[in-house]
């Protein structure tokens, strides 16, 4: 699924700066992910996301 590429954000929206798996692949619990965002303001916001939890994906 393209949510769970997080890794790939910065080519897909050009606020995301950098994404950078911290621990873990970045899907599954545990994993950390710190990502740089920027917006129209001159300022770039830096913040860590957990997987907590996670489910397959089903439709």
């Amino acid at each position: 699924m393209v949510i769970l590429d997080i890794q790939r954000y910065p080519g897909w929206w050009k606020n995301f700066r950098r994404v950078k798996v911290i621990r873990g692949d970045g899907r599954s619990v545990g994993s950390v992910v710190e990502c740089e965002v920027r917006g129209s303001l001159p300022y770039s916001l830096t913040y860590a996301l957990e997987v907590l939890e996670a489910e397959r994906p089903y439709y």
